[in-house]
């Protein structure tokens, strides 16, 4: 299996380079015409090029890597495109999903929602150093018991 493993992360990185490289010269020509980049020395405004692209193509990259591992190591079956743990009607085409989708009635756009979980993440993060630190206390655990019990407040009513 490691070698499974070393070969979709070469394949996919090796995908990554090359999606850069034939990038390169069209996404140069745009930057060109940047009023800022157009100021700076051809060198810099190459740099920054690259580095815009990879920034937005690496994690893409790293995401499929992971999508691959994982259906490699726990089955086709067990890593869906789409994921629907109440079993909720929609009419989502697997094979449309590049990443990975989940089914949910919970609405996600809810401010109160959004509030409690950024008030969740602050008051449960790492904090200090060396003997005095003290580690995020946001774990599987602890998301099911605070986070879980809010969605039932947040349903949508907008269908699937």
């Amino acid at each position: 299996m490691r070698e499974q493993i070393k070969k979709i992360v070469i394949e996919e990185f090796s995908n990554l380079t090359e999606l850069i490289e034939a990038d390169f010269s069209s996404n140069y020509r745009r930057k060109v015409n940047n009023f800022l980049l157009s100021q700076m020395d051809e060198r810099i405004t190459a740099s920054m090029v690259f580095v815009s692209s990879f920034e937005s193509k690496s994690g893409f990259a790293i995401e499929t890597c992971a999508k691959r591992i994982a259906r490699l190591t726990f089955g086709e079956s067990n890593v869906p495109a789409v994921v629907n743990p109440r079993n909720l009607p929609h009419h989502i085409d697997p094979a449309s999903v590049s990443g990975q989708i989940v089914v949910t009635d919970v609405d996600t756009h809810n401010g109160d929602l959004r509030g409690e979980i950024a008030s969740f993440r602050a008051n449960n993060e790492a904090t200090g150093k060396g003997r005095m630190r003290e580690e995020s206390k946001v774990t599987h655990a602890t998301c099911k018991s605070t986070l879980l019990p809010l969605s039932a407040k947040v349903r949508s009513r907008q269908r699937l």
